[in-house]
């Protein structure tokens, strides 16, 4: 099976370029959000919206709280 370097590189490129983009789209929206600590600090755990924020914040590079300051 011969593998073509180029392509291989190219289609690296592609992925690299989408992880870059989606990053900055995760810093953007936590750098212009509040965060919803309502929905952070459910009863019931984390709701759809807190999920979703922390997802934001993990593609963001935000692991722990002390990132955030």
């Amino acid at each position: 099976m011969e593998i073509d370097l180029h392509s291989l590189i190219t289609k690296i490129s592609h992925v690299l370029e989408i992880l870059t983009n989606f990053h900055v789209l995760a810093l953007f929206i936590i750098n212009t959000t509040k965060t919803p600590y309502r929905a952070l600090s459910s009863p019931e755990g984390y709701s759809f919206i807190g999920r979703f924020y922390r997802l934001v914040e993990l593609l963001a590079g935000l692991v722990t709280p002390l990132a955030k300051k």
